[in-house]
């Protein structure tokens, strides 16, 4: 058999075979999701999504796998769930969400029947436990800067440790105070107005953090006491650069000199959504 006639009919084998497979799927899913992070519904920045994904590829035959042109019709609607609780519909392609949570799913509606789900995770990463110490305790092992790595998770440092310079979000200053690294006199560690805001609620259910304004870059620490965290890296007020996070001090020590942090971080930039999986 020439080779031509084969590569033939192997295409249509696989053509045939792809289209069976295909059509045990009732419906086609969500395909490709993308987000924007916008204001919330008071207009405070990074506290609300925009999602915007594909419609699903579907042929008149429900095939959404083969390779034939898309000609049937859609779904109906899309339906929106945060955490597994369906917080709205559309017949669009699109969706702002302004209900903070961890995970967003969008599935396709086809009459009465929903496709699988695409989803995406916003869960903040939390670090349990982190210890710090003022600046006046005189242990080398005792580091007295923490900063977030990209991975979310938080890492102490020596202020001394002219390599990690940048990486310091924030340090604790004599007297239990939370500073921005702008904020050691004389010379700044780097440029960052991290700041922070004290909260009057649980860890567990501070599921936004507060938005930019009333922030401290010099904020006194209270034992168990919750603080929205917003990292300023340009220190130029509120930008899509940002990052926010939180903060509770679960230790004091009695000496005045160690305390210790229970900590989350949102790695998407620009949004205040700190809710933890």
């Amino acid at each position: 058999m020439p080779a031509w006639v084969k590569v033939i009919v192997l295409c249509l084998f696989a053509s045939l075979f792809l289209g069976t497979a295909a059509s045990s799927f009732s419906h086609a899913d969500v395909n490709n999701i993308d987000l924007i992070v916008v204001a919330d519904s008071q207009g405070n920045p990074g506290g609300g999504i925009k999602l915007i994904w594909d419609e699903p590829y579907v042929d008149d035959e429900g095939c959404f796998l083969c390779c034939s042109k898309p000609t049937g019709d859609g779904p109906d609607r899309y339906a929106v769930y945060v955490d597994g609780v369906r917080v709205g519909e559309t017949e669009e392609t699109e969706y702002t969400v302004y209900t903070p949570g961890v995970e967003i799913e969008i599935a396709a509606v086809y009459g009465v029947e929903e496709s699988k789900g695409l989803m995406i995770d916003l869960g903040a990463v939390e670090t349990p436990t982190l210890n710090v110490w003022t600046v006046n305790d005189p242990s080398p092992d005792h580091p007295s800067g923490f900063g977030f790595s990209v991975s979310g998770s938080a890492q102490t440092y020596s202020m001394s440790d002219e390599g990690h310079r940048e990486d310091i979000d924030y340090w604790i200053a004599s007297g239990f105070i939370l500073t921005a690294p702008c904020d050691r006199y004389p010379d700044s560690i780097n440029a960052k107005g991290s700041a922070a805001k004290m909260e009057n609620v649980l860890f567990d259910s501070l599921l936004i953090a507060s938005p930019p304004g009333k922030y401290c870059t010099q904020q006194p620490l209270e034992e168990d006491s919750v603080y929205s965290l917003w990292l300023d890296y340009t220190n130029d007020n509120y930008s899509l650069d940002d990052r926010f996070g939180k903060m509770q001090v679960t230790y004091k020590d009695t000496d005045g000199l160690k305390v210790t942090l229970k900590l989350a971080f949102q790695t998407e930039n620009g949004l205040r959504w700190v809710a933890v999986k």
